[in-house]
């Protein structure tokens, strides 16, 4: 019954008419934009948690990857020199860099 229900939600009737075909336009479309944003969310909890990784790690069964610890120099493109003369503007709060 649920599966037959769902089948008929991603169905229109073209010959339908009226609010009929409104109806069920509005229905499809809902539920494929349901579909899109279920994974959105999922997707967004996967990148902004920690917690969720593992437990999407876990239902998968693979092993979680290593960070890569990188270090501090590698980071740094400026010299701590160049970074004292960077000035933050308030009011827009961009960076104004003098080299």
């Amino acid at each position: 019954m649920l599966k037959r229900n769902f089948i008929k939600s991603i169905k229109i009737d073209f010959k339908a008419k009226g609010y009929k075909f409104l109806y069920q336009f509005h229905t499809v479309f809902g539920v494929f934009t349901l579909l899109f944003v279920l994974i959105i969310c999922l997707t967004g909890l996967y990148w902004s948690y920690g917690w969720c990784k593992s437990i999407f790690y876990t239902l998968a069964g693979v092993e979680k990857p290593k960070i890569v610890k990188v270090q501090k120099q590698e980071l740094s493109a400026i010299t701590p020199q160049e970074l004292q003369n960077i000035r933050y503007s308030k009011r827009d709060r961009t960076a104004a860099v003098t080299l």
